[in-house]
């Protein structure tokens, strides 16, 4: 709510713009949650007959699908037609795009191994801290406007990956008692 007020009070056309980017960025990120909720389950199956080295292999295999998938849309957001509808704001969604995939599909890999307190922690820290408060920071204080808002977005969207991919590399998520 507070990063839609402080969108929203860049005007009329910027928030309607705003609207519109975030429709089709939450229908590209789609395949992101697919596939995560796909290694949630694996992940759960195979840990569950004692199994970390299948549950390690099938999130390996599903992010690297969900990353293909992700490329693939990533490309199709830079098609001409496309970004001038969108401009800026189709090139965030972009960039953010492969890496948003990757950490819904790492977070579904902690869930589905019981490691939901991590995931719960990481998420409340970036989209209830960092996104808003850089989105005031961007618009109020360095006047960037609608891509100041991207950009913590973006940055929400960073720091999330970064942490899930190193909370997923620690391996802990392997031996939790499900």
């Amino acid at each position: 709510i507070i990063y839609s007020k402080t969108v929203a009070s860049l005007g009329t056309v910027a928030f309607a713009t705003h609207q519109v980017c975030m429709n089709i960025q939450a229908l590209s990120f789609m395949n992101g949650q697919a596939f995560g909720v796909s290694a949630t389950s694996l992940v759960g199956q195979c840990l569950g007959k004692r199994r970390p080295d299948m549950a390690e292999e099938y999130s390996r295999r599903t992010r690297r699908v969900g990353m293909i998938v992700s490329l693939f849309l990533a490309a199709c957001f830079d098609e001409p037609e496309i970004v001038s509808l969108g401009g800026t704001i189709l090139m965030f969604i972009a960039f953010i795009q492969p890496f948003q995939a990757s950490q819904f599909i790492l977070a579904g890999v902690l869930r589905g191994a019981g490691d939901t307190r991590a995931t719960a922690v990481i998420t409340f820290m970036t989209v209830l801290l960092v996104r808003p408060g850089l989105a005031m920071l961007m618009i109020y204080v360095f006047h960037w406007g609608l891509p100041g808002a991207w950009v913590a977005l973006a940055a929400d969207q960073l720091l999330r990956s970064f942490l899930v991919w190193l909370r997923y590399n620690a391996g802990k998520w392997k031996t939790i008692k499900v």
